[in-house]
């Protein structure tokens, strides 16, 4: 591993430090409601979505809203919640007539629901109202997390959910998948540590381990749309009185096995589709690799039943996702292609 400089390394040690402190006057179950299952929600979200599908800037308001979900009863329960758009990218009228959507929930209110301890919350969504494609697209998207979740605490939980939008001002609705992902702050408490939000800290001298997993789950999904060093995609975690941060992926919708119609490969890197595969990593040995391609190895079936079970994912999405994936198994079985693909050509990220 490159060691930190000194500077980087001080203020690190001056956060973790200053961590240590803080973390004894947190909790971190927030989460565990709305993230302890992996059954679809199945959601009514009320707003005027006539004014939010204008709202296309980065600093627009919180429009008022209301969440609604059946009970075991049947009885019907709702929450106030503010709702707004967000992102970059899919923010953008020529990519996503639907923007993507944060929900901001009163916290007091939301205590005893499957909302319990929630703040704000990202919320993934289909991008494009009449296209069956981009719905499958959120699907993958929610796969591709669930993936690295499964190998992983290091990761963003999503909660899948199945929501019809209620556009209050003419009662116009759709149902479309959507999902939820886990609150940054949230996940870096759930381990043990907090948000990193800093430049300037370069792939190798991220947690090794862990940055080696990072690396090979980026190739196994193909996806280049990523850079340790400017917060582009990853988020870094650094761990109770540890100053080595962990890299931690995010924003997968770029990626191969994703494969969106919008998404473009990067010409920088020689990429001539976003589904071409390169692994972006320092220089790794075959004994530092072996025990990360083990844990992909010894997951496989658990993540081909992921996709093959999912409920919403077309014939079509399963069988090429898994094609997708078998490729990277390919090379996993066979130690010639993991010494050329892993060992002998690594550009840093």
């Amino acid at each position: 591993m490159k060691f930190l400089a000194p500077g980087i390394l001080g203020s690190l040690a001056l956060v973790a430090a200053a961590h240590a402190v803080w973390a004894q006057d947190t909790t971190s179950a927030s989460s565990a409601t709305l993230f302890s299952s992996h059954d679809v929600l199945e959601l009514t979200l009320e707003a005027d979505f006539h004014q939010i599908r204008r709202d296309r800037s980065q600093d627009t308001e919180y429009r008022p809203g209301r969440i609604s979900w059946a009970q075991p009863d049947g009885s019907r329960r709702s929450l106030a919640v503010g709702v707004k758009t967000r992102g970059i990218f899919r923010l953008r009228r020529d990519v996503c007539n639907f923007p993507p959507l944060r929900l901001n929930f009163r916290t007091r209110d939301a205590a005893g629901t499957v909302f319990a301890g929630q703040d704000k919350l990202k919320l993934v969504v289909h991008c494009q109202d009449h296209r069956d494609e981009y719905e499958q697209y959120v699907l993958r998207e929610y796969l591709a997390y669930r993936v690295y979740a499964l190998l992983t605490p290091f990761s963003f939980q999503v909660r899948l959910a199945r929501i019809t939008y209620v556009g209050v001002t003419d009662n116009d609705t759709i149902s479309k998948y959507a999902f939820f992902i886990e609150d940054e702050d949230e996940m870096a408490r759930r381990n043990g540590g907090l948000i990193l939000d800093r430049e300037g800290v370069h792939q190798a001298d991220i947690d090794e381990g862990q940055g080696t997993f990072f690396s090979v789950f980026q190739y196994m999904i193909g996806n280049t749309d990523w850079k340790v060093s400017v917060l582009h995609n990853v988020r870094l975690v650094l761990r109770d009185g540890d100053p080595i941060p962990v890299a931690v992926a995010y924003d997968l919708d770029w990626s191969g096995a994703v494969n969106t119609e919008y998404a473009e490969p990067d010409r920088d890197l020689g990429m001539r589709s976003v589904k071409q595969r390169l692994f972006i990593s320092p220089c790794r040995t075959e004994y530092d690799l072996s025990r990360v391609l083990t844990l992909f190895a010894e997951n496989k079936d658990t993540i081909y039943r992921m996709y093959s079970e999912l409920e919403g994912f077309s014939e079509t999405s399963i069988r090429t996702s898994l094609e997708y994936f078998d490729e990277f198994y390919r090379v996993l079985e066979r130690p010639d292609a993991v010494r050329r693909v892993f060992v002998r050509s690594c550009p840093s990220g």
